[in-house]
């Protein structure tokens, strides 16, 4: 499975505000309406719609769409992905101990850039987010060819720093974990930012994970 697979659905109360949009419409121009009192006076233009009309229904239907996408990045937000080990990242015994931390790298410029803001978006726009610390522990034995999955995401958001982060499980066991401390700053004058509200909006509110 990867990251791409976890993109999140527009909420079922959303939904069902645009299928009944669609069934406004689609009884207006059908003629569905009862003939009813109220559907007559307004036939006969002695009593204004209040219903909104089809160009509406549209706008509102885009509206919509765009909401949804802008629930998706800013909503908490995990990063997936499986990685293989391979004869680059093993030394004589087993993983060689800075793959990890090219992992934790890697999977935290994925998830930036799967919530909209890849790092060249991130360097263009600001804040700078440098890594100030990063940790790792190593818990179980990996070897050549074992196939690892490398779960990331925002957690423990301060005033200015937070955490990206890291699980690497095989077989849905535990192996390693670690984090990066990440600071915003600005990278002209290098005097620190606050966290951005779109950074705070997709952190997870626990970690580690609940299972399941």
């Amino acid at each position: 499975a990867t990251a791409a697979q976890t993109a999140r659905r527009l909420p079922s109360s959303l939904i069902g505000i645009s299928i009944g949009a669609v069934v406004i419409g689609w009884s207006r121009d059908s003629g569905g309406w009862p003939e009813n009192e109220e559907a007559l006076s307004l036939r006969r233009g002695t009593r204004k719609s209040t219903l909104p009309n089809r160009s509406g229904i549209a706008s509102n239907v885009r509206n919509l769409r765009t909401f949804a996408a802008k629930l998706k990045r800013l909503t908490p937000y995990v990063h997936r992905q499986t990685r293989r080990i391979v004869m680059g990242e093993v030394d004589a015994a087993h993983i060689h101990f800075t793959t990890f931390h090219h992992w934790m790298d890697r999977a935290f410029c994925e998830l930036l850039a799967e919530i909209g803001y890849p790092m060249t978006r991130v360097l263009s726009d600001g804040p700078g987010v440098p890594i100030v610390e990063s940790r790792c522990r190593y818990l179980k034995r990996v070897l050549l060819d074992d196939v690892i999955t490398v779960t990331s995401a925002i957690a423990e958001v301060g005033n200015t720093s937070f955490r990206s982060k890291h699980a690497f499980t095989r077989d849905g066991e535990l192996v390693a974990d670690g984090e990066l401390v990440h600071v915003c700053l600005n990278r002209q004058t290098r005097e620190t930012l606050s966290v951005p509200e779109w950074l705070r909006a997709v952190a997870v509110p626990v970690w580690p994970l609940p299972e399941g």
